[in-house]
């Protein structure tokens, strides 16, 4: 232990000795990182107060010939090695010590068999040969294949950014940078619209939970709302907005300092779209005929997720009771659905479907769930005569428009039929 101590500062004795023979000033490390990563706790701390620098410390690569010959942990600011942190560890450190990586496997050392376990670290962190200043540095394990003579201009190393304070003596391992990007959503109800953005890391795609900053919505280059970023997600509530289609983009301003901030691909949404009243059409009103009545709820556009090839969704329910007092000899009545968009060559758009699902309570029986061009009759239900009491049918119409239909292209219309 006392030999591996000595090691490095030996190492770092040489290196002022020939810098001053040859007036040269201390050059720093070219050797570059190797893929892996360093996982310390605690993850923050005091210089000055900390009894020793580090609890634990994996590492998640072990070591490659020729690199086998001993591992040490350093710390470097600015490209330049300000001293060792622990002891030089080589195949003879006692196994209740860890693992130190020499082996090829991860390494692992904590304190928890050894309490002063100086492998993984061997002094404050305000200790080290020269003294840190306020900024950034690194911690970095090495791999040397050379038990005299380790080499840290050539060697591998895995690295770990972190921050110092100087100011308050507090150091942190650095929060890893987010290039992000944004997907925005939009949803209107009557004259509101939602917008939710959600913030990812551009990398993996997956939720960037960690994000922190706030949300700009924009309509065109005019700010229509902004909301901080939670759980990587920012949204607000339109309120009065005019009717027509309107579209908006969002923008992530990030509000830690490296990430980078982006902005969405445009999101279309339609206000104020409400479906006009169901034309009706019933069998003769007769004492011992059938009767019909609807009642219904507002249609409402949806736009999807700019991430989204679906486009538009609109959606519409409707509430039909048929009494139907005919004798028992009359022939079955049968519920129909029509669907229009108001004007001929919008009913002529080849991709344009509704499908409708209906329930029944009552007598009557559902019909099976059904698509229809616009303009196409689609049956919700039907029913056997005799039965007084209401067959009430509850539908709903999904109208899904040709992708990037304009909003004439809409459903303007609704015919309910009896028969």
């Amino acid at each position: 232990m006392l030999f591996e101590r000595s090691l490095f500062a030996l190492g770092a004795s040489l290196a002022v000795i020939v810098a001053a023979s040859t007036g040269a000033a201390v050059a720093p490390a070219s050797a570059e990182p190797i893929d892996g990563t360093i996982t310390v706790s605690p993850t923050s701390g005091n210089a000055v107060t900390d009894t020793y620098f580090l609890d634990s410390i994996a590492v998640s690569v072990g070591a490659t010939r020729p690199f086998t010959a001993v591992s040490g942990t350093f710390i470097y600011q600015n490209g330049v090695e300000l001293g060792s942190i622990a002891n030089a560890r080589n195949a003879a450190m006692a196994e209740t010590a860890g693992t130190n990586g020499l082996d090829g496997n991860p390494v692992f050392l904590d304190r928890s068999i050894i309490p002063t376990n100086n492998f993984v670290s061997n002094k404050k962190l305000s200790e080290i040969l020269t003294p840190l200043s306020d900024g950034p540095f690194e911690l970095r394990y090495y791999y040397f294949a050379s038990a005299t003579s380790p080499d840290r201009t050539t060697d591998p190393y895995v690295s770990l950014d972190m921050t110092f304070d100087a100011a308050t003596d507090e150091w942190a391992v650095a929060v890893s940078k987010l290039t992000s990007a944004v997907s925005l959503s939009a949803a209107s109800s009557g004259s509101s619209v939602t917008l939710t953005a959600t913030v990812k890391d551009a990398d993996s795609g997956s939720p960037a939970t960690r994000a922190a900053g706030s949300i700009q919505f924009l309509e065109g280059t005019t700010e229509v709302g902004r909301a901080d970023v939670s759980a990587g997600v920012g949204t607000v509530t339109l309120v009065g907005v005019p009717n027509g289609d309107h579209t908006y983009t969002a923008k992530f301003i990030p509000g830690t300092s490296g990430d980078v901030g982006s902005t969405s691909d445009p999101a279309t949404v339609n206000v104020g779209f409400v479906l006009p009243p169901a034309e009706i059409s019933a069998a003769p009103a007769e004492p011992t005929g059938v009767s019909l009545s609807v009642s219904m709820s507002d249609m409402s556009t949806i736009s999807g997720s700019t991430e989204s090839s679906e486009g538009e969704s609109i959606s519409a329910g409707l509430r039909v009771s048929v009494v139907d007092r005919r004798p028992a000899s009359a022939l079955p009545w049968v519920l129909t659905g029509q669907v229009g968009a108001g004007d001929a060559a919008s009913d002529a758009a080849p991709d344009a479907a509704f499908e409708w699902t209906a329930g029944v309570v009552g007598s009557g029986l559902a019909q099976p769930p059904s698509i229809a061009r616009v303009g196409g009759i689609a049956p919700l239900a039907s029913g056997e005569p005799g039965n007084t009491s209401p067959t009430t049918v509850t539908a709903t119409v999904e109208p899904t428009p040709r992708q990037g239909a304009p909003s004439s292209q809409l459903p303007r219309a609704l015919t309910i039929t009896l028969f």
